[in-house]
């Protein structure tokens, strides 16, 4: 989402929201060092492979002192993503 209070100057340009669409889940956070305040961080496209960048932490959840950056990696233009060993 922009705000249009950070933009100082628009010329030749439009804001438009683009309307979501309901698709696949390209990604389950199931791994050990996943759970449920796992979530994406950024999305980078390398070449041909998309990464995605996101939130993992302790596989004990007891222990919320670990906090770590995953990645994941997409060959399909980010339709599917695995994790790389």
């Amino acid at each position: 989402m922009v705000d249009r209070k950070w933009i100082a100057r628009m010329r030749g340009a439009t804001l438009k929201l683009a309307r979501p669409e309901r698709r696949e889940i390209p990604i389950t956070f199931d791994a050990p060092w996943e759970s449920a305040t796992s979530f994406p961080l950024s999305v980078v496209q390398d070449g041909s492979v998309t990464c995605l960048y996101y939130r993992a932490c302790s596989p004990d959840s007891k222990d919320s002192s670990y906090l770590a950056t995953a990645m994941a990696e997409s060959h399909d233009g980010g339709l599917s993503f695995e994790r790389p060993l």
